[in-house]
C-alpha cells in the first residue's frame, strides 16, 4: 500500500486491517496556540524515515496508535491521527496523569502551599479519627511522589490489598488506601501505587486555595493555552489525579515542552526550574520484572535509548493503552503518542517506534 505525503492537511482511508482514518498534517496546522510549526527536515529530521513510519502504523504494523506528535527545537514538526482522532478530540491518558499530578504538585510547592518533606497527615485532617496513624504519620509527600509510602498498595501485585482494581469499588479511595496496612518503611521499597497518587491528589487539594480543576487550569493548562483539559471526578467528588485525565495530543507535546524547557513556556515560569530537576531525575531504580530497564522521579519515568555508540535519556510521562510523552533533552525533541492498547504488552510500542524510526532519523542526517 503507497500513501503520497504532501505539505497541507492529508486525510486518506483504508481498509478495516489498517489503521482507521488517517490524518496527517505535514507541515502541522499554526493553531496560534505557542507553538511555531515548521517541517521534519527543516529541524533536521530525514523526512523519508518518518513517512515511513507513519505507512507502517497505517498498514498495520503497529497496533491500535492513535496519535503520533513530535517537537524539535520547539517547533511542532508532526501531527498524525488514526482511528478517527482528530486535533480536536482529547484522549484519556491514564497513567500519564500522574506526571501532570507531578508538575502540580511542584507548582504547590513553590507558591509556598505545601512541602515534600512535609507528612501527609498534616494535610488530611477529615481522617484524624478514622485511620491509626502510629508510624503512617513518617509518610511523606515526598514518599508519594516517588511510590515509596510503604503502605499495601501495589498495582503490579494482584493480590495486594490495595491494588487499584479494589480501590475503585470503594467511595472513598484516599480512606482506603489509608487504611491499608504499613508493609514497608516508608522510603525503602518502590511499590507502584494508583492508590498513592490518589492520596496525594486529596493531599494537594487539601492545600490548594481553589478546587483542584479550577486551580490546574489557573496555574497550569491556561498558561499553556490548553483549554481541553478534563478530570475525572472520584465516587466522593474529588478528582483523579491517578489517572484518567483528558486531554488533546497536541496538549500532552505542550508539557512535554514545558519540562524541556525547565518549566517555562512563552518566557512564563510555570513551575520552578528547581522542581523540573528534581521531579524528573532518577530516585528509584524499578524491578526487572518490567521488562524494560527504567528508573523512577517524582511519578516522572526515565530510559536511556541506545543508538549505536549514542545514548539519548528520556523523560517519560507512561499510560496504560499507549499514552506516552516521551522528553529527550538532548535533541530537545518530545514525541508523544496515544493508543488503544490497554492491558497488552503492546503498549510498549513506541519504544520499538523511537528506536526503528525517529531516533535514526536524527542520526542518519
Amino acid at each position: 500500500m503507497k500513501t503520497k505525503f504532501i505539505v497541507g492537511l492529508i486525510l486518506l482511508f483504508f481498509t478495516s486491517g489498517c489503521n482507521k482514518n488517517p490524518k496527517i498534517y505535514w507541515p502541522p496546522s499554526d493553531l496560534k496556540d505557542g507553538f511555531q510549526v515548521s517541517l521534519p527536515n527543516k529541524a533536521g529530521l530525514d523526512e523519508t524515515k518518518l513517512k515511513q513510519m507513519l505507512q507502517k502504523i497505517i498498514e498495520g504494523k503497529y497496533k491500535k496508535i492513535d496519535s503520533v506528535i513530535l517537537v524539535k527545537d520547539n517547533q511542532l514538526i508532526l501531527e498524525a491521527y488514526f482511528n478517527n482522532y482528530d486535533q480536536q478530540k482529547p484522549h484519556d491518558l491514564r497513567s500519564a496523569t500522574k506526571s501532570i499530578t507531578s508538575i502540580l504538585i511542584g507548582i504547590a510547592q513553590d507558591k509556598k502551599y505545601l512541602d515534600q518533606h512535609d507528612s501527609i497527615k498534616l494535610y488530611l485532617p477529615e481522617y484524624k479519627d478514622s485511620i491509626d496513624w502510629g508510624e503512617k504519620s513518617d509518610i511523606t509527600i515526598h514518599h508519594l511522589l516517588n511510590m515509596t509510602g510503604g503502605l499495601n498498595s501495589n498495582d503490579w501485585d494482584n493480590q495486594s490489598l490495595g491494588h487499584e482494581e479494589k480501590m475503585y469499588r470503594q467511595y472513598d479511595w484516599s480512606h482506603f488506601i489509608l487504611k491499608q496496612k504499613l508493609i514497608k518503611e516508608p522510603g525503602s521499597t518502590f511499590m507502584y501505587s494508583t492508590g498513592s497518587t490518589v492520596l496525594l491528589g486529596r493531599v494537594l487539594s487539601n492545600a490548594i486555595p481553589l478546587p483542584l480543576e479550577e486551580w490546574s487550569n489557573k496555574v497550569l493548562f491556561d498558561p499553556l493555552k490548553i483549554s481541553t483539559s478534563q478530570w475525572e471526578s472520584t465516587p466522593d467528588g474529588y478528582w483523579d489525579t491517578g489517572g484518567h485525565l483528558q486531554l488533546t495530543p497536541r496538549a500532552m507535546a505542550k508539557i512535554g515542552q514545558l519540562v524541556l524547557n525547565n518549566g517555562q513556556w512563552e518566557e512564563k515560569q510555570v513551575v520552578s526550574k528547581k522542581w523540573i530537576s528534581l521531579s524528573t531525575s532518577p530516585n528509584m531504580n524499578i524491578p526487572s520484572s518490567i521488562n524494560i530497564k527504567v528508573s523512577y522521579g517524582y511519578l516522572w519515568w526515565g530510559h536511556s535509548f541506545q543508538q549505536g555508540d549514542r545514548t539519548y535519556k528520556a523523560i517519560i510521562a507512561w499510560g496504560n493503552g499507549g499514552q506516552f510523552i516521551f522528553i529527550i533533552p538532548k535533541l530537545k525533541m518530545v514525541a508523544v503518542f496515544t493508543g488503544s492498547n490497554y492491558g497488552s504488552d503492546l503498549t510498549r510500542q513506541p519504544f520499538n517506534i523511537l528506536n526503528e524510526w525517529i531516533l535514526p532519523s536524527v542520526i542518519t542526517n
